[in-house]
């Protein structure tokens, strides 16, 4: 787990190096949300109650030349279930524009539909 703060604190900070050359977006949201049972527990280990939070953050940044970067992690802390507690990178692509041909390298979390 320190690792995947290293990663994202390494990220952060070479973000924070590039010159204000075109647009910076931040965006993301919190979101809490509480289950409450009013019957007791049949089995150990259950709970009458738990509360969760999730907090997602995107940040964008669109370079004078048309490539973009986008960096978008994923925090939930869960009272009750610790598999349900993790951090994880929602999306983290770069898209590089020349006048010739665009590419691009990353991962993204897509909704397989």
């Amino acid at each position: 787990m320190n690792k995947i703060y290293l990663i994202v604190l390494a990220v952060w900070l070479g973000l924070v190096g590039v010159p204000a050359a075109s647009a910076h977006e931040f965006s993301g949201y919190v979101s809490g949300e509480m289950q409450l049972f009013p019957e007791n527990p049949n089995h150990a280990g259950q709970r009458d109650q738990s509360a969760s939070l999730a907090f997602q953050a995107e940040y964008y940044h669109e370079f004078k030349n048309g490539s973009s970067f986008t960096f978008v992690p994923f925090y939930r802390l869960d009272s009750a279930d610790a598999k349900r507690t993790h951090f994880d990178i929602r999306e983290l692509t770069y898209l590089c524009c020349m006048r010739i041909s665009n590419c691009g390298s990353g991962c993204a979390r897509s909704s397989g539909r």
